[in-house]
């Protein structure tokens, strides 16, 4: 006993007195982050009881799309840990007689990963995959501890290189290559199959199939958007035997409300014994060209326009499945604001909301565009996103709590120009106001709030300082 004592008190101080201290300290802050989260989500409604049928719908939407972004983020980081990155090899390498570089991989380069990564390297030279690295065997984790064995690389991508060759002999399991924002590379393709190369933003980019049993069949494809002079050649020993060259620009890519040009999808295939290069659209699970679809997907690409008849639709209008994906993007984008708001990001919400608004207005122009050009109300298959005045109404929240008043108020006035009976528009344009000094029109603004709301205690409390504000006021006034 007398020994424990001594512990307690070693030195004069009592170790168990500051670790409950610490230890209370610890969970007193726990408690009030705990309590900031709540009121934060109260405050954009996540606690509550949903109002209707289509607000639980977009409850359990949100809820799915945090579970798909968190798998998401699981698969990333698998890829990542099996990803060998190849980087500036040739500035790391420099020959002093003059000769160009030739960069062999290895399996020490890949360490024993079996997803390479070319990025970052300025020529010239040349890197080199020998066929021994299809011989080349390694345990791929699946879900711990589960694990697979797998021979050869998996997949390739090539980032940001420029002026170089990359020379590939060897097994791609997935048969596939991605390349984006290269200029002037050269891929030479020999003794594999590569059926799948996806190019975007390069200039200048050759690749060359030493045989066309490498590349060619009906499933083969190169997928290409913001690409410039792309030349794809076949060999026969020394002799080309079929070339061609693709341009985005001179391909006909065009910017479709906030999709740019270089955005423009293009598939450039093997059919009947010719490439051919055909601008590329996205249905709801696939993507294909206008000569794969059937009549019925044809259709989705007309609007029913006028009593003449049908026409087709134009560049400055979206398809449905376009329309799909953008309110796919938006509710994603709404979400994400929600949660970063709720840790207390208001910035960063300010960021997703903002993201949001942006991808919503092509829709609004897209319909807008449409009832113009026909000098009808838009077609019904026309969607919008209809939740952008809550949206407005969350980053006037952010803009709040970030000090930017005018910014709040503004977002607020849109929110309610949207849907003048939401409340929560009401209530931030009533608080900005209250917070600028405006106490007239905030007590204007929160009365028809509470009119809506009269049990909701927080508009009640504001209704209240507001009232008292502007009586002092019109005391001092009435006083003076």
């Amino acid at each position: 006993e007398k020994r424990e004592k001594m512990t307690e008190n070693s030195g004069g101080t009592n170790y168990n007195k500051w670790n409950k201290l610490t230890k209370d300290l610890l969970e007193e802050v726990e408690k009030e982050e705990e309590e900031e989260k709540q009121t934060a989500a109260e405050s954009l409604g996540h606690t509550r009881i949903p109002y209707s049928e289509a607000e639980a719908k977009e409850r359990a939407k949100a809820e799915i799309a945090r579970n798909t972004k968190a798998a998401l983020d699981k698969h990333k980081e698998r890829e990542s840990n099996a990803t060998a990155f190849l980087e500036d090899v040739f500035t790391k390498q420099k020959d002093n007689d003059g000769e160009e570089i030739v960069m062999t991989v290895d399996e020490n380069v890949l360490c024993n990963r079996r997803v390479l990564s070319i990025r970052n390297c300025h020529g010239p030279g040349t890197i080199f995959l020998p066929s021994k690295l299809s011989s080349l065997s390694a345990e791929v984790p699946v879900e711990p501890p589960q694990s697979f064995s797998i021979q050869g690389l998996i997949k390739i991508f090539i980032s940001d290189c420029h002026d170089c060759t990359i020379k590939l002999e060897c097994k791609v399991i997935t048969s596939m290559i991605e390349i984006s924002k290269c200029s002037n590379v050269h891929i030479i393709i020999g003794e594999e199959r590569i059926s799948t190369i996806q190019a975007d933003l390069c200039e200048g980019l050759k690749i060359t199939f030493m045989d066309e049993k490498y590349f060619g069949g009906k499933d083969d494809k190169i997928y290409h958007a913001g690409v410039s002079d792309m030349k794809v050649c076949f060999m026969e020993g020394q002799k080309v035997t079929k070339e061609k060259t693709m341009d985005y620009v001179r391909d006909g890519a065009v910017q479709i409300l906030d999709a740019t040009a270089e955005e423009y999808q293009f598939v450039t295939s093997n059919i009947n014994g010719e490439l051919l290069t055909e601008r590329l659209y996205r249905l709801k699970n696939k993507s294909v060209t206008e000569r794969e679809m059937t009549e019925s997907e044809r259709k989705k690409y007309v609007i029913d326009g006028n009593s003449t008849g049908d026409r087709e639709i134009s560049e400055s209008t979206l398809t449905t499945d376009q329309m799909d994906d953008i309110l796919a993007e938006c509710a994603k984008f709404k979400q994400d604001g929600n949660d970063a708001f709720v840790e207390g990001e208001y910035a960063q919400a300010v960021l997703h909301y903002s993201m949001c608004i942006e991808k919503s207005d092509g829709l609004d122009i897209a319909a807008e565009s449409c009832s113009n050009e026909s000098n009808l109300p838009s077609p019904s298959f026309l969607k919008t996103f209809k939740e952008k005045h809550i949206v407005f109404a969350n980053r006037s929240a952010c803009f709040l709590k970030l000090g930017h008043h005018d910014k709040a108020l503004a977002d607020a006035n849109k929110c309610i120009e949207i849907d003048p009976s939401y409340v929560k528009g009401l209530f931030r344009r009533g608080v900005a106001l209250h917070a600028m000094k405006n106490y007239k029109d905030a007590l204007e603004t929160l009365s028809k709030a509470h009119k809506i709301e009269p049990k909701n205690k927080q508009i009640k409390q504001a209704l209240q300082m507001a009232d008292v504000r502007f009586s002092q006021i019109m005391r001092k006034r009435f006083e003076g």
